[in-house]
């Protein structure tokens, strides 16, 4: 019997011996070609419906259907569509309204990373004194903790906000013309480290820095009388 157990034993032992070797063999072969362990891993991911994974530490969003939108996470889901290919978010006239992404931040190389939006525009949605406007989430634990930033196209500013259970924090500021109104508007965010810039159109437009978020998720928050939408959305890791 003691026999027995110790030949079991050892076929246990040689059974995963032979699955070790095919794995480095299968490691090498891929190696060989060009193909990272992690890439073929997010191309299964990406096959089982995982739309975020990526190889280089990226997760991009076309918004070519609405299953694009199912790795969001926000209440009222129903003002968040697909329309012509872009992602679209419809104000209500009275609350803001934000959707975090959190499959996109795990699947993130690094905490320092560029935010890359395509074609967005805004356009008032509800004719009341209400603001206007696209924002976008960074490094933030929830919809009331992390850093804003903010495009407000009834004031025609664009300010960095670090926000902390729900009380907002003005990083800083710039105005700018009143023609992004009418606009498709390209802006880039890069966050590295404790200093954050916003680009539009390649050209800086508004620097801050503050060190009190080191990680979080990255997410969009429409303004409560806008309808705002996003072309193609883009969030790479910034890797030494």
């Amino acid at each position: 019997m003691r026999r027995k157990r110790e030949e079991h034993g050892q076929g246990l032992v040689e059974y995963a011996l032979i699955l070790v070797g095919i794995a480095i063999v299968v490691i090498l072969i891929l190696n060989i070609m060009g193909v990272s362990v992690k890439e073929a891993y997010c191309k299964v991911i990406t096959d089982l419906g995982g739309k975020t994974c990526e190889a280089n530490g990226e997760c991009s969003f076309s918004f070519d259907d609405p299953s694009g939108l199912d790795t969001w996470e926000g209440n009222n889901k129903e003002q968040l569509s697909i329309e012509d290919g872009r992602a679209c978010i419809n104000g209500n006239g009275t609350n803001a309204r934000s959707y975090l992404n959190p499959n996109c931040s795990s699947s993130l190389e690094s905490n320092d990373y560029t935010i890359t939006y395509e074609d967005i525009t805004v356009e008032r949605a509800i004719d009341n004194d209400k603001n206007t406007g696209l924002d976008t989430w960074f490094r933030a634990k929830d919809d009331k903790n992390g850093y804003l930033f903010i495009y407000n196209s009834r004031t025609n500013y664009v300010r960095f906000w670090k926000v902390v259970d729900g009380r907002w924090v003005k990083l800083s500021e710039s105005k700018v013309p009143s023609s992004w109104q009418n606009e498709s508007l390209d802006i880039k965010l890069d966050v590295q480290g404790d200093n954050f810039t916003a680009y539009k159109d390649g050209q800086e437009i508004l620097k801050a820095s503050d060190g009190a978020y080191e990680d979080g998720q990255v997410g969009i928050r429409n303004k409560p009388s806008s309808k705002s939408c996003i072309g193609n959305m883009t969030v790479e890791s910034l890797t030494p």
